[in-house]
This record gives structure tokens, C-alpha cells and sequence, in this order.
């Protein structure tokens, strides 16, 4: 068949670890849109008038593979005369120098492009258009390239239209651009082969297959489309030649969302090679018997970096550069594995639409030495009744099915030539301890993944005078990140110089002297970066110049400017600017009589309560238990004399706004947990608040407590995936609506802050 391979011994005793497993989950793309193209333009920009046309000659080969079991498409030609930008016409369309270039194949059926661009020239775009394809491709666009080079993805059709485009101004001497090769594949699926080139295979499956839409009345069928949703075919070029295998995307423990992805030692056994593959996603036919490729079938190029592989185990272990397409899945996985388990490959024989074949496991840990390729594998010999695996089958998964779900078992290595149906997988659980790291991975708090059994420092707060108090060792253990911190970093507070500290980003004003009568002029912003504060001045406060014709033997009371806070943040009122409140005399002492004015309501109407403390000095302080404005006078009296009550107003802000479910939706019972997102505004970063969940909305509400003393973080928002509670007596008390709550602590006996999600649905 494909490759050769002769049983050697079969070991008896299998010893065999704890099962390990993961389950499986949709991916879901949180990649940025690009500077350049912030709409995720697919059409050209430019029109395309002056493209430069570069006729392609007949290219003569076979398609006789030189890498046993691995599927041949086509081979490079190296252009003799380069495409460098000087040949190009550049025009200044869409605010873009765009240039646009056309290959046209004699013989070709599918073409994909080698470009150099080095890492220093101007970000470029590069958008191309096959002459069988509906419309252009999302850009690609040059920072994404590997060492300056890239292959493009693949395009169907004899010719092949790509346009470039840069942002600016830019004349074609003023960067580098070279296009030296071009992939030429005779065969495009389901069209056979062009006659100059003569290959042994067509592109199609050569053997009895079962196409994945021909399964959809198996009780196997929704898990089978999961694995294939998991499944790509993988083009990469090797030594002059084009070449498919499969592969498959798989989840981690901790359901970072992380593209790790699994295939074939001898398909992707080195960085070079992986740095060429292109991945097309959901390549599979819309119904049992047809050649129509669904529509949502996509293509992603950027290779791929190569964590791990082993030649015995015949295994490669990747963590994909681009996300996959839309509609992908993670697949989960396990190590468990016995002689006569049913199971499933989902696999691209000969590069064809996704095809399934069902068996059982025969054997395991089998020593098979390779024929064709020489030396000796480790392996699970696995006995197909339907369907089986051919080229351009290597590297694609092997299955079980439970729950609706699929379960990852090891990557295909080969099959008998003579035999279709008996077939050799990796066996997962003899290389599980050396991926595993990779494979029970945890989310950090701040963005990015910490593998499994490693340590990462993590702060409780963003700024403090003690930043190793506020750390502590967070460990990633089997997906689960220990500890609560939600910090990466933490930058030391700066001491005040009139009593006090200042965190770190953070900013007072200081003046240089207290007996000057314009303030403004000795007025400095001193602001604190880890440690340092900027500027010299000295001083809290400055009492400013006194009223014209003012009375020295009267105080003058000033309740300072109006200033703006957070609910929940200590405030601070500042009468020192108050004027001459000490005149001279034995046992004269100013004295300042702070009182509220107009404060916030409670939901019953009541005035909000709080303490004013240090309400007779001049810089009373206070915590605002609610957002709105609270209004404070002052008198000052110096033993003779009382000053006339001066006004001032402190504009507290804090409002907490649920963002999803945003438009209400429905939670089914048993389904996957629903995701809780919020964003604050007017809450310090340090605040803690409490998620509960309301049933009963719109008759006897119940609130039950979800989660407590979450940090706020310095982003202003936040997510949280809530499962359904496990209580028996909440699950009880569920009615079909529900709210969310997120509530920052009640502040003594007043109302707490909170924000409410729309009204959802509970099944």
C-alpha cells in the first residue's frame, strides 16, 4: 500500500500509568485585528490595472513519492528571473503603495508562492486570488513571516492574481522584495491530473473510503464531526517537492485555548519543514456521494513551531503560529487504551475531503521495524472493517467516541502495503510524560499560559510599599493554576515627604512654599514610578493669597476645590487653604467644624451613612459607600472670631456594568458553563467583589452567592465562565429567569454597588 512494515515482537506485559484525559471544546479565535487591515479586509484594495504577468512553463514530473507513506501534490519551480519590486508597478490607492502580480500555469491546477521580505522593510500586506476561488483571502501580512520568507497559502485554479500592499508613501526602491519560487500541484481534487506530469495517484483516495458526511445516521456521527472539525490536511514542502499529511488539533487540561497540534514524526520531523506548512480546516464534502466542499472550508499558511517529536514513537507535537479557521475544534484526549477497543481514524487519504474508518485496536506496544524507512517503532496495531488509511493519511488521529465527544489515542504512522485496513498509531500513554508539560497547561490571570508542573510570582496588588508581602508562588498543576494573585508584576510605592506613600503610577501635587500668595507658581505634579517620585517640591499644601481688604482678626473659611473620587476609595476634604485661621495670643488654636450638606441616596430613600474622620481638623477624610455627589461645609474659628460656612463638593464616581449574557439568551441544564463578563467604571483595581446569581426574577427572587472577593483588575473589565451550581437545593429553586449580579461589599448598613446582566432563559 503506502508503507512497509514487519512485526517484530509483540510485549506481553503492558504496564500502563493513570489515565490522563481532556475533554473537547470549540476554539475560539482571540487573535487581534492587524494594524494595517483593522476591518479584516478580504478584497484587493487596489484595481489591478498594471498587474505584471509572469507566464509559468510547463513543468514536467511525477508524483511518485520519495518519502514512504507520505502523499506527493506537485513540485517547486524556481522562477529564473525573480519578481522584485522594481518590475512592479506601484500606484497610490487606499492611502497603500499596491502592486499587483499575476501567475498563470500551463499545466497547474493548484499554485502557492514563495516570498522573501525582510523583517526590517515596511509592514506589507499580501493578498491573493486563485482563478477557481470566489473573492481574495484575508491578508497575510509580512511580520508573520518566518526569517523574512514565507510560503502563502495554497489557491485553487491554473492562475493565481496576488496583490502587495504597504502603508504610505514608498517607492520600490526604497525595500526589498523578491518572489523566487512557485508550487506547482497538477492535480486538483476531484479534476484528476494534468497529462505532463505522470503521477502513480490522481489526489483522490485510491482504496474503499467512507466519506465523514456518509456517517450521519451512526451514533457516532456528532462526535466524528467534532474529530473532523479537529483534523487538517497539511501541506508542506520538502526538498524541492510539495507533500500532504493529516493532523489534528488537541486540547489541553486547563482549556487555555492554545493551538497545539499533533502529527507524524516522518510528515513535520524537523523546524525547516514545519516553517512550511499550510493547513486547510473543515476540507469535507456537504453531503454523502458529492465532491462539494463546504463552504466554510478555510485556509491558514504560517507553519507551525515544533515543541516535540520522536522518531521510535513517531510523533510530532506543535503548537500552530496562525489561529485555525472558524468552526475548529480542540479535541479532547486520553491515554486509556485496550486490545478490542472500537475505534475510529478520521484522516485525508491521497489528500482527499475528510474520511472516517472503523475498527478496533488488536494490539498494543507493538516493535515494528520500518521497512521502507528504516529502524524501529513502538506502536498500537489497530484492525480496520470499514474504510482504512492511505498516503496523505500519516500523522491523522486515531478516536474513541463517548458522550457525543471524541477522545484523542495517537497519531497514524502507517499501514501494511498490502493491506489497507490493518494500520499502526503511535501509542499515546509511552510519550504522554513527555508532552504533558504542554498538555496541562493553566491560564494566567494576565494573559498567556504557564505550562504544566511550572511556577510563576504573583502579586495581590499593582503598587505597594511592600511588594514581596503581597506575592505569592502560583504552580500549574494537571491544568489548575494554585493561588489567587492576579498580578504579573508589582511596582514599589514612593514615601511623601509630608507623611504618607504613593503607589506607583500614581500622581500629588506638591508646592515648594507655604507663604507665597500665588499658589499656582509653586505648584509641581510629582508622580511615582516604582519607587521614584519626580520633582523636589516639599510641601502638601499652600494657604494662597487672602481677600482683598480682609479683616486680620476674622478667619476666612475655604473648603477647597471640587475634586472628583471612586465609591469605596478614602476621600479627603482639605480646608488648609482656609486664610490666617492663628492669630497671635496665648492659647488661641484654630478650630475647623466640618458638616454635610447634600449626600446620596439609599434604594429606601435614606441619606447614605458614613463617618467624617477627623471632622475638626483641616483634612477631614471618609469612604463614599455609593457613586453620586456628597456636599461638605466648613466654618474656621481661631478662639475670637468664627468664619462665615464655605462649600464644597466631592463627585464620586463607581458604576459596574454586566456586558454578557448581554442580550439575555438561555442557560440548558448540562450544557457548557455560560460566560459572565463586566467592566467598571469608577473602581479602584484593588477592590474585591462578590458574583451572585438571582432566580426567581420577576416573582420571589433568591440570590445565591457565587463567587467572593474577586480582585478588580487594572483593565476595567472581566469574564468568568460560571458552571451551573451543583447545590441540589439552588438547582431546585432555578426558575426560567435568571439574572447575574456583580457587587462590590456593602459599606456598613448602605445599599451595596452592583450591576445586573439581562434577564436569561433557564432549561
Amino acid at each position: 500500500m503506502y508503507r512497509a512494515f514487519l512485526l517484530v515482537t509483540l510485549w506481553a506485559v503492558v504496564i500502563t500509568a493513570q489515565a490522563q484525559r481532556a475533554e473537547t471544546v470549540p476554539y475560539q479565535s482571540a487573535v487581534p485585528r492587524a494594524a494595517l487591515a483593522p476591518e479584516a479586509v478580504t478584497g484587493f484594495l487596489g484595481s489591478g490595472a498594471e498587474a505584471l504577468t509572469v507566464e509559468l512553463p510547463e513543468v514536467s514530473t511525477d508524483l511518485v513519492s520519495n518519502r514512504p507513506g507520505v502523499r506527493k501534490t506537485g513540485t517547486v519551480y524556481r522562477l529564473p528571473n525573480p519578481v522584485t519590486a522594481p518590475r512592479l508597478k506601484w500606484q497610490q490607492e487606499s492611502g497603500h503603495a499596491i502592486a499587483r502580480v499575476r501567475f498563470v500555469s500551463a499545466n497547474g491546477a493548484r499554485l502557492r508562492i514563495h516570498v522573501l521580505y525582510p523583517p526590517t522593510a515596511p509592514v506589507a500586506e499580501f493578498r491573493q486570488q486563485g482563478s477557481e476561488e470566489a473573492g481574495p483571502g484575508v491578508a497575510v501580512l509580512s511580520t508573520d513571516f518566518v526569517r523574512g520568507e514565507s510560503w502563502l497559502p495554497l489557491v485553487d485554479g491554473r492562475s493565481l492574481e496576488l496583490e502587495i500592499a504597504i502603508a504610505g508613501d514608498l517607492k520600490p526602491n526604497q525595500f526589498s522584495l523578491t518572489i523566487d519560487a512557485v508550487n506547482i500541484m497538477p492535480g486538483s481534487h476531484r479534476r484528476g491530473a494534468t497529462e505532463a506530469f505522470r503521477p502513480s495517484l490522481t489526489g483522490d483516495a485510491q482504496k474503499p473510503e467512507f466519506d465523514l458526511a456518509c456517517w450521519q445516521s451512526d451514533p457516532a456521527y456528532n462526535a466524528l464531526s467534532k474529530a473532523a472539525a479537529a483534523t487538517a490536511l497539511v501541506h508542506f514542502i520538502d526538498n524541492g517537492n510539495s507533500f500532504v499529511c493529516s493532523g489534528t488539533l488537541l486540547n489541553d487540561k486547563g482549556n487555555t485555548n492554545t493551538p497545539w497540534f499533533t502529527t507524524a514524526n516522518h510528515c513535520l520531523p524537523t523546524q525547516a519543514i514545519a516553517d512550511t506548512a499550510s493547513f486547510d480546516w473543515l476540507y469535507q464534502a456537504g453531503e454523502c456521494g458529492q465532491s462539494q466542499t463546504l463552504a466554510n472550508h478555510s485556509t491558514t499558511a504560517g507553519g507551525a513551531k515544533l515543541l516535540w517529536t520522536e522518531f521510535r514513537r513517531e510523533i510530532a507535537f506543535l503548537k500552530l503560529k496562525k489561529p485555525p479557521g472558524r468552526g475548529t475544534v480542540l479535541s479532547g484526549w486520553e491515554t486509556d487504551i485496550a486490545v478490542n477497543d472500537p475505534v475510529w481514524a478520521v484522516h485525508h487519504p491521497e489528500g482527499d475531503h475528510t474520511m472516517v474508518s472503523q475498527g478496533k485496536v488488536t494490539a498494543l506496544n507493538q516493535e515494528i521495524e520500518d521497512v521502507t524507512g528504516g529502524g524501529l517503532h513502538i506502536l498500537d496495531e489497530v484492525q480496520f472493517s470499514k474504510g482504512g488509511t492511505e498516503a496523505g493519511s500519516s500523522g491523522s488521529g486515531l478516536f474513541s467516541t463517548a458522550g457525543g465527544n471524541p477522545y484523542w489515542k495517537g497519531t497514524l504512522f502507517g499501514g501494511d502495503e498490502l493491506d489497507y485496513q490493518l494500520s499502526s498509531y503511535s501509542h499515546f500513554d509511552g510519550y504522554y510524560g513527555q508532552i504533558k508539560g504542554w498538555l496541562e497547561a493553566c491560564k494566567l490571570p494576565w494573559g498567556g499560559i504557564i505550562l504544566g508542573g511550572k511556577e510563576v510570582t504573583a502579586y495581590a496588588v499593582r503598587s505597594s510599599v511592600d511588594c514581596a508581602a503581597e506575592s505569592e508562588i502560583r504552580t500549574c498543576a494537571a491544568g489548575t493554576l494554585s493561588g489567587n494573585n492576579p498580578y504579573q508584576t508589582c511596582e514599589a510605592a514612593c514615601e511623601l515627604p509630608w507623611g504618607g506613600t504613593l503607589l506607583s503610577g500614581r500622581s500629588a501635587v506638591a508646592y515648594r512654599s507655604a507663604d507665597l500668595a500665588d499658589c499656582a507658581k509653586v505648584r509641581q505634579l510629582r508622580t511615582c514610578s516604582d519607587g521614584k517620585l519626580s520633582g523636589s517640591y516639599t510641601l502638601a499644601s499652600c494657604p494662597g493669597q487672602c481677600p482683598a481688604g480682609w479683616d486680620a482678626s476674622v478667619p476666612v473659611a475655604d473648603a477647597g476645590a471640587e475634586t472628583n473620587g471612586n465609591v469605596g476609595d478614602r476621600q479627603r476634604l482639605d480646608g488648609s487653604f482656609s486664610c490666617n485661621p492663628n492669630p497671635p495670643g496665648p492659647k488661641r488654636q484654630r478650630r475647623f467644624t466640618w458638616s454635610k450638606g447634600t449626600v446620596p441616596a439609599n434604594a429606601d430613600g435614606s441619606a447614605v451613612r458614613f463617618t467624617l474622620r477627623d471632622g475638626a481638623g483641616a483634612r477631614p477624610s471618609f469612604v463614599p459607600p455609593l457613586p453620586g455627589d456628597y456636599q461638605f461645609r466648613v466654618t474656621v474659628g481661631n478662639g475670637a472670631a468664627t468664619s462665615e460656612p464655605a462649600a464644597t463638593t466631592i463627585h464620586v464616581g463607581g458604576a459596574i456594568h454586566v456586558t454578557s449574557p448581554y442580550d439575555g439568551g438561555s442557560w440548558t441544564l448540562g450544557d457548557q458553563p455560560l460566560q459572565l463578563g463586566w467592566s467598571f467604571e469608577g473602581v479602584s483595581p484593588s477592590k474585591r467583589f462578590n458574583v451572585f446569581l438571582v432566580t426567581g426574577v420577576g416573582s420571589t427572587e433568591r440570590l445565591f452567592l457565587l463567587k467572593r472577593r474577586l480582585r478588580a483588575q487594572d483593565s476595567a473589565s472581566g469574564s468568568l465562565n460560571v458552571p451551573l451550581p451543583r447545590n441540589r437545593r439552588t438547582l431546585k429553586m432555578l426558575s426560567d429567569a435568571a439574572v447575574f449580579r456583580v457587587c462590590l461589599p456593602r459599606i456598613g448598613n448602605n445599599d451595596p454597588v452592583c450591576g445586573r446582566s439581562a434577564v436569561f432563559a433557564v432549561q
